[in-house]
């Protein structure tokens, strides 16, 4: 078997150009697997990861918020936290405003909460100062990045004006670490937090909210959803006034989004596959005209039919594990480079591309090139090992 290895590899270096094509042609298609696979699951474990810590949220809309000026009221909030299983509610309005400072004016997003129930939900780590309280007037908390958009001397007990209102910064949040970013929270690094109280007399009782629960067993997640919008909709008199999703809803949504990635994601590998499977098959026919006397010696020195079909097979499948060998290694360092250049070419907007390399992924890469270039170069192996001796031998 040794000797069939050696010999195969032999034949492959004497034929260095046809070989590297074709081992470029499986390695494409291999590179295209692990690298592809890789960003997948590594954007999969991320989304999972941001999941996992909010599992126990639903959130409210209003399903014609901007359409209707009818919003949630009073009676809404206290019938949600009626509700068992119901942990802590709090509304929150979302609103943008022009935002002076200094003399510059900024259009910046304002958010109205209920400070003590919000925190309960989103937690709010600060750099510097205090938390808005329930009994504060013309107080705001501020993101990281504020100070960045109206100016480097914004800092604690600097005055905003808010929409014609001047408020006093309080309390600075803390920049949170890429991994720490609760991609629920409707919290920016630029925002601005006032009372939301104050956020509607500023604009209006009428101005859409949203309203933020968390539940105490995620399990039970959908139950309490269908009965926060019964609830609701019961209480407006309509049947789709309330919008309610669930985090689990939302997990549900992405492993759906996640599955259709990966069919689609294994369609181009098998077609990258098949392509390079014909360039395998061509290759080897090619290799037995070119050796079809070579053939005829080796039957007349006693060769057996099965020594000739070993002796191609292992041509085929040493091409074929180099090609896998290679296509990895491409993979890996494709996947690294999308993961890197990504984020620099777009920015926030599209954030961070992490990647996983799932040794189990780069195995199977291997082991499918292997297997595809036993079955490309099966019947080739086997018209060779079936020749004529005779015929074979005054082959020119």
């Amino acid at each position: 078997m040794f000797d069939t290895i050696i010999f195969a590899f032999r034949n492959i270096r004497e034929r260095k150009v046809r070989s590297i094509l074709t081992i470029l042609g499986i390695a494409i298609g291999i590179a295209a697997l692990v690298a592809l696979f890789s960003i997948a699951q590594g954007l999969n474990e991320e989304i999972t990861s941001q999941l996992s810590g909010s599992m126990d949220i639903i959130v409210v809309s209003p399903a014609m918020a901007g359409v209707t000026s009818d919003n949630f009221t009073k009676k809404d909030l206290i019938d949600i936290r009626n509700i068992s299983g119901v942990k802590s509610v709090s509304e929150q309005v979302i609103w943008y405003t022009n935002v002076d400072y200094a003399g510059n004016s900024k259009m910046m997003m304002i958010n109205g909460i209920g400070p003590v129930e919000y925190e309960k939900i989103f937690p709010i780590s600060l750099s510097s100062g205090r938390m808005l309280r329930e009994t504060d007037r013309n107080a705001c908390i501020i993101g990281p990045n504020v100070p960045n958009v109206l100016g480097k001397t914004v800092r604690l007990n600097s005055t905003l004006k808010i929409n014609g209102v001047n408020y006093t910064v309080v309390g600075i949040i803390e920049e949170q670490k890429e991994g720490d970013v609760n991609i629920f929270s409707p919290i920016s690094s630029s925002s601005i937090l006032i009372s939301n109280k104050e956020a509607k007399t500023l604009f209006g009782e009428n101005i859409p909210s949203q309203i933020f629960v968390k539940i105490e067993d995620p399990q039970k997640a959908s139950i309490i959803s269908k009965e926060i919008k019964t609830t609701i909709d019961r209480n407006h008199k309509t049947e789709n006034f309330a919008m309610v999703t669930s985090i689990s809803d939302v997990q549900q949504l992405y492993n759906v989004i996640i599955g259709t990635l990966e069919l689609f994601l294994g369609a181009i590998m098998s077609i990258s596959l098949i392509v390079a499977a014909i360039g395998i098959t061509n290759t080897m026919f090619m290799s037995i005209m070119e050796r079809t006397h070579e053939v005829g010696v080796m039957k007349a020195v006693g060769a057996k039919n099965s020594d000739i079909l070993k002796l191609f097979l292992a041509e085929t499948s040493l091409i074929s594990a180099i090609g896998g060998v290679v296509g990895s290694i491409l993979g890996i360092a494709a996947a690294k480079i999308v993961s890197i250049v990504l984020p620099l070419i777009g920015g926030e907007a599209i954030g961070r591309v992490p990647m996983v390399i799932d040794p189990l992924v780069v195995l199977t890469g291997i082991i499918v090139a292997i297997i595809v270039g036993i079955l490309a170069g099966l019947y080739p192996a086997r018209r060779a090992s079936k020749m004529s001796p005779a015929e074979a031998v005054r082959y020119e």
